[in-house]
């Protein structure tokens, strides 16, 4: 028998929506999204530091070229790597904020000796070569062994060429001022000389800062040394220094 009372329904809960976080949400990716399409971020005020003046221009045009690319959109990499690839650059490193202000620093190659025989070129203080355009008659000639710049060389290597922008260093922050001229030899071997005063011979390359130091310590005591026509040994460590005549 059916009982003659009513079913009652349950009634469905109505599901309630975060609607404050959806519209925080929704807030966020519209302005994410007018960031990275919008013009209104491109880096149209930027300062390049320490820029050549012979290749502003050249820059001014690699940096133009993103004035109308919003600042997410931006290839920092590959106008840093134009840019770098100038010669007398180091590195350039690019920058810019979404309010369209942007920063190049750039790194430059400091000069430590110049190349014999090739007119613009350069040793830079990292043992880097590179081309110049600066006058480098102040510096001391490298005279590199032959071959040096041939397509597969290996007379003078990477380690050979940061111990010569050492020693390059060395002679112009200790030794009198005057015309020197480092010699490399295929053997790895450096020597230094210049017109009129005796040839310095280092040996090895190992310990390059004591060796100079003791060679400045005894031209100090004996400042007609260089000026003898003979040939000055540095062994380094407890032997000290040989001169015989040449």
């Amino acid at each position: 028998m059916r009982s003659s009372q009513p079913t009652k329904r349950k009634r469905r809960q109505r599901l309630s929506l975060p609607w404050p976080l959806i519209l925080w949400a929704a807030l966020i990716l519209n302005t994410a999204a007018g960031l990275r399409w919008s013009r209104i971020t491109a880096p149209v005020r930027v300062t390049a530091y320490d820029v050549p003046l012979e290749y502003q221009p050249i820059v001014a045009e690699v940096l133009g070229s993103a004035q109308d690319t919003p600042q997410s959109r931006v290839e920092y990499n590959e106008i840093g790597f134009r840019i770098s690839s100038l010669p007398m650059l180091r590195t350039a490193q690019f920058a810019s904020n979404v309010f369209g202000r942007g920063a190049l620093h750039v790194d430059n190659y400091r000069p430590v000796a110049q190349i014999q025989g090739r007119m613009g070129l350069a040793l830079a203080d990292d043992g880097s070569v590179f081309e110049t355009t600066e006058f480098l008659g102040y510096l001391p000639v490298l005279l590199p062994p032959d071959g040096w710049d041939r397509p597969g060389s290996v007379l003078i290597s990477d380690w050979e060429r940061a111990d010569a922008a050492l020693l390059a260093l060395q002679v112009m922050e200790k030794l009198p001022e005057r015309s020197w001229t480092i010699a490399v030899a295929k053997t790895g071997h450096f020597s230094i000389e210049s017109e009129g005063v005796a040839e310095v011979y280092f040996c090895t390359s190992f310990g390059l800062v004591d060796k100079m130091d003791q060679l400045v310590a005894k031209v100090a005591d004996s400042p007609e040394l260089l000026l003898e026509n003979s040939r000055i040994t540095v062994l380094g460590g407890d032997y000290r220094i040989a001169v015989v005549p040449r």
